[in-house]
């Protein structure tokens, strides 16, 4: 009797001291974070697995994102270009262009019956979505606008009411009813600066600025007039033709840099959408960078430029209505932009950087 509880004794002194608990530890540390004495051997300590990382974000935005090639870059026109390809294609979903719906009559826009700066009226009569890209200008009315925001406009719709920016502050006499696109897009630091919901106030400031940067005059401070400039339009051609040619197919977005400094990105769900919007989207960073008062021969390298992408997956996301249908998503923190969602799917994302300033 005395040997069993003897061995019994021992045998429970043996899974104490096997099973005891570890000390607690970091969750991942180096070797030379443990202490050890002089005469102690030299032995090969493995460290526990790192803890997982945090899990990305998963949205529509991160969704397209994590699906974008990024191309080599090219330089032109004093900027760096990286064109932007999908691994896979995801949609090929048709819509009419601000351009295209007007041209045919299908889209009807006009000023409220009591007019307002920042309101007017948008009818899509066709049987196709129309997408509208922000700070795209239209001309007429009782002075000329830009759309505020991305705007999808579903088929056969009624009456819907958008927000828009004045860009002609001299004038608020009645020129027509409705409004045409003039075939233009504000530059890209005043997309940007639209999209963050600036004051109306700003906006003519903006005007202003990129009338001395166009070194044109316009009576009413008309950004539509100033654009449209015989020497503004044939700069802009000659600077667009250099860019266009190295865009390659199946392109369906671009990372653009100035002087070694990223200052957006714009991204569609498809080359097809791109290639519509393309004229317009390298005008709007030609003109930013005719706006910059900053010049470097520094470059950005591809990884730059992935990274710059990344930053989505540490940003914050808040949904806002949109008088179209869809929704949009707009981001913060290390990047901040807007994307344009539609049936679980981003039509475009606009990326900038927060807090950047070029005059």
């Amino acid at each position: 009797m005395k040997t069993f509880l003897s061995l019994a004794l021992c045998a429970a002194f043996i899974l104490t001291f096997l099973f005891a608990p570890l000390p607690p530890t970091k969750a991942a540390y180096l070797e030379s974070d443990l202490p050890r004495s002089k005469s102690e051997p030299e032995r090969v300590i493995v460290p526990p697995p790192r803890p997982p990382r945090p899990r990305r974000p998963v949205n529509e935005v991160t969704r397209l994102v994590n699906l974008l090639i990024v191309g080599r870059p090219f330089y032109t026109s004093g900027l760096e270009i990286f064109p932007l390809r999908l691994r896979r294609p995801i949609l090929n979903r048709h819509y009419l262009t601000l351009d295209e719906a007007t041209r045919t009559g299908d889209l009807i826009i006009r000023e409220k019956e009591s007019p307002t700066v920042n309101q007017v009226l948008l009818e899509n009569r066709s049987k196709d979505y129309v997408f509208i890209l922000a700070g795209e200008i239209v001309t007429g009315g009782r002075q000329n606008r830009i759309f505020k925001s991305d705007l999808l406009l579903p088929p056969n719709s009624d009456s819907i009411l958008v927000e828009v920016y004045c860009v002609e502050k001299g004038r608020w006499v009645k020129k027509s009813q409705g409004f045409r696109p003039d075939g233009n897009i504000a530059g890209n630091w005043l997309r940007q600066n639209a999209q963050r919901n600036i004051a109306q106030e700003e906006v003519w400031q903006e005007v202003e600025k990129s009338a001395k940067s166009l070194k044109v005059h316009s009576d009413t401070q008309d950004l539509s007039q100033m654009i449209n400039a015989p020497e503004v339009q044939e700069d802009l051609a000659r600077r667009r033709s250099e860019i266009a040619r190295y865009i390659p197919r199946g392109t369906v977005g671009l990372v653009v840099a100035h002087s070694g400094r990223i200052i957006g990105a714009d991204i569609f769900e498809s080359p097809a959408l791109f290639q519509k919007l393309r004229r317009k989207i390298i005008d709007s960073y030609l003109m930013q960078a005719k706006l910059a008062d900053y010049s470097s021969s520094r470059k950005v390298t591809p990884q730059a430029a992935r990274d710059f992408l990344n930053r989505v997956y540490r940003a914050s996301f808040s949904i806002q209505a949109t008088p179209g249908v869809g929704k949009i998503i707009a981001i913060s923190g290390n990047v901040e932009g807007n994307a344009y969602v539609f049936e679980a799917q981003t039509v475009h994302i606009a990326l900038f950087q927060p807090g950047l300033r070029i005059n």
